[in-house]
Formats: C-alpha cells, structure tokens, sequence
C-alpha cells in the first residue's frame, strides 16, 4: 500500500464505520492496549504528561449516546473557530451577541444528537507571532497566545452553560478550578 504523502492537498474523511482516531495515532494504540489489557488505563503524551483512557466497555458508551435526528450523517463534529470570529464588529475581545449566536448554533447541532467539540483560537486577543516580531521571546509570545485561547474557551463555556448545556474544557495548560 502506498505510503501517504503529507503534502497532498486530498482530505482524508472519516465516516462514522471508521475508528474515530487514525490507525496508528495515540488515541488508536491506546484504546488497542486497553483493548488487549497491555495498559493500566493511562497514555503517555508527547511530554510525557498522563492522558486518563477511559477503559469502559463500548456497549456502555452507546447507550449513554441520544439516537441521531433523521437525516444527520454524523455523530460527532469538530468546529475550529478564529478568535477573530468571536470579535464580530468590534476591532478587539469577544463580542456577547457574536458569542450567544454561535453557542445557540452549537446547542442546536447538538440538540440533533450529534456530539459537539470546539476548538478555538485566541487570536482575537493575542497573537504570538506578532508577539514574537517586536522581539518578545517566542515562547514567552506563544505561551501569552495559549491564555488567549484559555480566555476565549472561557468564554464560550460561560454562553453555553448560560443556555443549560453542559461543557468541559480542556487545555494543555494546567488550571485550578477555585
């Protein structure tokens, strides 16, 4: 079988047949592993962080799932947002009305039974790359642009709860719940 080429400007989909990680990912060795019993229900991240695997049957998962609407092809759905989608007409921040819309968007996707993930930028706030160009350390101006995503993920899980959704975010950066 050919090997894929990295460049190629063809999308790769996953149909809901598919396993939902690559073969070969972390999250497809991990769920083999716990599969065949070879883990203790922990992966080790990139960083060598622990990532918790749920080892919970699949029979258990499903029935937890409400049944898809008519006519909806998939279950789950990633939706990437800018941060500067959140700023709506304003030059800098989020925006509440921008905010509101987008969330009652997402609650009715996800009143369909499709499950919702969102990722989000924070570019409307701060960029590290520009951070970067008047001569901040580039760590320092990436880690900044991080807290900027932290602040808008914050944010939209505020707009969502504030609606009865229930929400989780996470983050690589380590955060107390006071």
């Amino acid at each position: 079988m050919p090997t894929p080429n990295p460049k190629s400007k063809r999308s790769n989909k996953i149909t809901a047949s598919q396993p939902q990680s690559l073969p070969g990912s972390k999250a497809d060795a991990a769920r083999n592993d716990i599969g065949a019993g070879k883990t203790d229900g922990k992966s080790v991240g990139k960083a060598g962080s622990e990532v918790a695997v749920s080892p919970a049957p699949r029979a258990r998962i499903v029935e937890a799932r409400r049944p898809l609407s008519p006519g909806v092809k998939y279950r789950r759905v990633l939706l990437k947002l800018s941060g500067e989608a959140l700023m709506g007409g304003q030059g800098y921040g989020v925006d509440p009305a921008v905010l509101g819309q987008i969330a009652d968007e997402v609650i009715d996707v996800h009143s369909l039974g499709v499950e919702v993930a969102l990722v989000i930028g924070g570019g409307n706030i701060f960029r590290g790359v520009a951070g970067a160009s008047t001569g901040m350390d580039r760590a320092h101006a990436d880690y900044m642009g991080m807290l900027a995503t932290l602040i808008n993920a914050l944010a939209m899980q505020h707009a969502l709860e504030a609606r009865g959704s229930k929400t989780r975010v996470l983050s690589a950066i380590e955060v107390t719940k006071h």
